[in-house]
Order: C-alpha cells, then structure tokens, then sequence
C-alpha cells in the first residue's frame, strides 16, 4: 500500500432497507395511537394510549432519521490505510482503530453471526478512551458478553468475512513489519 492510498468497502445499503421499513410500520402505529384510537371499547386510559403514542413516535422517528441518514450518506463502510481502520459500518461503529492498538485479527461466531473480531493490546484502555458515552457503553457489553471490545459483521458490508479478515491481517501485517 502506497502511503496514501486507502482501501475502501462500500455498504451495502439495501440491508438498511428492511429496518427501515419496521421503523415506519411502528411510527404508523404511534400515529395511529395518537389520532385513531378508539376508547370506547377499552378502560385503558386516555393517557396512557397517547403517551405510548408518543413514545412510539419519538423512538421509532429518531431511528429513522439516523436510518435515513446512514442511508444517504455517501462514506465507505470501512477505510483501510497506513495508520489504521475507519469503521462508519454501523449505526455505533466505533471511528479509527489504530493499528498499533490491535495485536489480532479473528473471525468469531457472535450471536450466530459471524464476526471480525479485533483482539487488542490494552482492551480495557480502548475502552476508556472512546468518549462517546453510547459506543463505550456497547464496547463494555460486547467485551463483557464476548471478550471483544470491538467486531464488525459484514452484513453491511460489501465484502464477505473471511475476505475482510484476511485483507485486515494483511494490511495490519505489512503496517506492523
């Protein structure tokens, strides 16, 4: 790899599509809650049917905002160069991973899905480090429920798992020699 050159994985944005048509289908039934809600033939409350609603709203809008977001947007799904790894692959990808922070790359079956794992030096550290509140939280459940900090599926991906592993340990290869 030339010192500027980039390696680059599209998404696959036709996997964002499902989610987001269960998005809308819940927003639907919030709006239908609020406005449409017959209590004639029920003793729930008012109340309680229009703040469901409304929560239903609120939730099921502000994911598909961020579907919708991550949809149009136009950024790879994984950047590969001289100084590390860009994960823009999911919803809570993580950013850059240094390569120096990464001692080994595995592929691990993770909720019967498979898995690049990244195995680091200092995973507790990496964690610490992420300052977005959400991420360090998800990084600390997946090292707790897997031992890995940080994974990607390839689902979102245009690339198959085995191929991005072996072009990761590659690239980290010839990065660390």
């Amino acid at each position: 790899m030339k010192q500027n050159e980039q390696i680059k994985i599209s998404l696959r944005k036709t996997n964002m599509i499902r989610p987001l048509i269960y998005v809308s289908i819940f927003i639907a039934l919030g709006l239908d809650l609020i406005f449409n809600f017959s209590f004639s033939n029920t003793t729930i409350s008012h109340t309680i049917i229009i703040t469901l609603g409304l929560f239903s709203l609120i939730i099921f809008v502000g994911i598909a905002i961020i579907l919708l977001k991550h949809l149009l947007d136009n950024k790879s799904g994984l950047i590969i160069s001289k100084r590390g790894i860009v994960d823009n692959s999911s919803l809570l990808s993580i950013g850059f991973i240094s390569w120096s922070d990464i001692s080994d790359i595995k592929i691990s079956n993770i909720n019967n899905q498979k898995s690049v794992i990244f195995i680091f030096n200092n995973p507790q550290d990496y964690i610490k480090s992420v300052s977005n509140k959400l991420k360090r939280k998800v990084m600390e459940m997946n090292y707790k429920d897997t031992g890995y900090p940080i994974s990607i599926t390839t689902r979102s991906l245009k690339t198959s798992y085995r191929n991005l592993q072996e072009l990761l340990t590659t690239q980290m290869n010839n990065y660390k020699s």
